[in-house]
Parts: C-alpha cells; sequence; structure tokens
C-alpha cells in the first residue's frame, strides 16, 4: 500500500514528454524575440552613435567658424575677407551649390600665440579659411567622403604675403597639413554634404542710418558684411558608406537616403568689424620685427 502510493506521488508530479516538448517551444520563442530585441536595441543604439559623432563634428565646426570669425580683422583690405576665392587650390569648394550662397570662406583674424601652435610668431594676425573636399579621412579608408576643413596659416607667413602684395590665402589644400611655420589645413567635420555662407550687409544711407538688410556685394564702403549665416548639412558615418565613391549621391537632395539622414545645422554669425570698418576704416598692418 504504502509502495504504491509513494510512486502515485512520483508519477503526478512528473513531466510528460508532451509538456517538455510544449516547454522547449515557449523557451525557443522567448529566445528567438529575446534575441530580435537585443540586435533591433543593438543596431539602434550604433545608428545613433553614429549620427551623434557626425552631427557632434558639424556642431563643434560651426562653433569654431563663430569664435575665429568674433576675432576677425576690422581692415579696408578687400583680401583680408574672401567668399569663394578663386586662387584657393580645392576645386571642390567652388564648384558645389552654385545657388548664390558661398561655399568657401577665408579671412585675417587674431588668434594668440597658443591658438596658432607656434610661439615663435612675432603678431596675432592670421589667415583662416573653411573649405571642403573630397578626400579620404585616414589612409586606410576605403571609400572617399566629403569633408570640411579648417585652414590656416600663422602670422609670419601671413605677413609675408601681405608684404609681397599677395593674397594670404595661398597653397590651401586638403591633403597638407600645418608644417613648422604653422601653415596648412586640418580636418574639421567628415560627411559634409553642404557648406554654405549667406553674407548680409546693413547699407547706410547719406545721413548714417541703416537701411534694409541685402545681400552682400564686396566694396571699398563694404568690405566686411554685417553678418553670415552659415549651415552644414551632414551623413551619419552609415550613409557615407552607403554613398562610398558616388561622388554625384552626395548633392541629390531628392534621393530618399539623403532626405531621411541629411540634417542641417544653421548659425548665424554677427560680424562687429564691419561697423568698426564703416565708422573708422582701419589700414593694412604692417609687419613687426
Amino acid at each position: 500500500m504504502r509502495s504504491a502510493r509513494f510512486e502515485s506521488v512520483q508519477k503526478s508530479h512528473a513531466f510528460t514528454l508532451l509538456e517538455l516538448l510544449v516547454a522547449m517551444s515557449v523557451l525557443a520563442v522567448l529566445m528567438v524575440l529575446l534575441l530580435s530585441m537585443v540586435d533591433g536595441a543593438t543596431k539602434l543604439w550604433r545608428n545613433s552613435e553614429n549620427r551623434v559623432d557626425s552631427y557632434r563634428e558639424a556642431r563643434a565646426a560651426l562653433n569654431l567658424i563663430a569664435n575665429d570669425l568674433a576675432s576677425l580683422y576690422a581692415s579696408t583690405n578687400q583680401m583680408f575677407f574672401q567668399l569663394d576665392p578663386s586662387n584657393i587650390t580645392p576645386a571642390e569648394a567652388n564648384t558645389l551649390h552654385a545657388s548664390g550662397s558661398a561655399n568657401s570662406l577665408f579671412f585675417v583674424s587674431a588668434l594668440s600665440a597658443e591658438a596658432q601652435d607656434n610661439t615663435k610668431n612675432k603678431s596675432d594676425l592670421c589667415a583662416l579659411g573653411y573649405f571642403m573636399d573630397y578626400a579620404r579621412t585616414a589612409p586606410k579608408e576605403l571609400h572617399e567622403s566629403y569633408n570640411l576643413y579648417r585652414f590656416i596659416a600663422s602670422s609670419d607667413p601671413t605677413f609675408i604675403k601681405l608684404q609681397q602684395g599677395k593674397p594670404p590665402f595661398t597653397n590651401v589644400s586638403a591633403d597638407t597639413e600645418p608644417d613648422t611655420s604653422g601653415q596648412g589645413s586640418e580636418l574639421l567635420a567628415r560627411n559634409i554634404a553642404k557648406f554654405t555662407i549667406q553674407a548680409t550687409m546693413i547699407p547706410l544711407d547719406t545721413d548714417g542710418k541703416s537701411k534694409p538688410p541685402e545681400k552682400f556685394q564686396q566694396s571699398a564702403q563694404n568690405p566686411i558684411p554685417d553678418y553670415l549665416d552659415i549651415s552644414l548639412t551632414a551623413f551619419n558615418e552609415e550613409t557615407a558608406n552607403h554613398f562610398g565613391s558616388q561622388k554625384a549621391d552626395w548633392h541629390q537632395e531628392t534621393n530618399p537616403t539623403y532626405q531621411a539622414n541629411a540634417r542641417t545645422f544653421t548659425t548665424r554669425v554677427y560680424l562687429p568689424a564691419a561697423a568698426v570698418v564703416k565708422t573708422s576704416p582701419s589700414p593694412t598692418p604692417t609687419p613687426t620685427p
């Protein structure tokens, strides 16, 4: 009796083969769902990181441009501020988006010796520039992309060119890193589809009162615009890899991939130097010993 009852209890706590199969099936379904969720979360995180990295560079580039322009040198010399200068090397900088907007910006600004990365310079006036070019961001990368570069010429080479009556923005190339003289270009932001500058001036009437803003036209009376609207359109790294070496895809704004992934950042930078030039024009600086 006691043995039969014990066997009955043991049998009541055991799992049948059918129950095990059902449990294993449910567990397999849960594992598939869990793995799908993890895979989706990983892809979402990776895409977000790619977006953040690319977009962070674009925002940082706009901040740096604004900081450099804050120290813009006030001069009536039109060589000191140039939009799309014809003498620069990168062909890409002057051929993109011919819509009335400038695609490259070069100017003379005051930078400290530390910012010039060269303590031997005798002045704080440097030649700066921002332009786009199509190149690899590193030798090992398989595809090229459009990138934003910052050109800098420290005060010594800048003054030498000014003494010779030459524009301070020469030998501009994305492949030339800053040398011992402090002149060259550095990569500022990767995967940039657009870099545009809208320059606006506020002319004065005969009584010195401000007139409505209008598109900037450089002249001896208006060598510097009153403000700039600067915009950058950036892609994430995944989209850049998708475009690869297809240069035309980078500017096809009707392309669904372009529309889904392009993000534009814009900032307006006021130039106090323009008001200074209008009220008390400054002469061209001369080198100091």
